[in-house]
């Protein structure tokens, strides 16, 4: 998955969510919607966790 923080740059270490989120996600961005990510890195791990 590739991100653009609110900074402008672009991230490409976050991983798609398995399950439910990760098809959602999915489906979203073919339909062409935006998509906000919320990411949380903790303890040297990256997750995307809600969108």
């Amino acid at each position: 998955m590739s991100l653009l923080s609110p900074l402008g740059h672009t991230r490409k270490d976050v991983e798609l969510p398995s399950g439910e989120l990760g098809e959602s996600i999915k489906t979203q961005f073919a339909e062409g919607e935006n998509l906000r990510i919320i990411v949380i890195t903790a303890m040297g791990k990256t997750a995307a966790k809600s969108s």
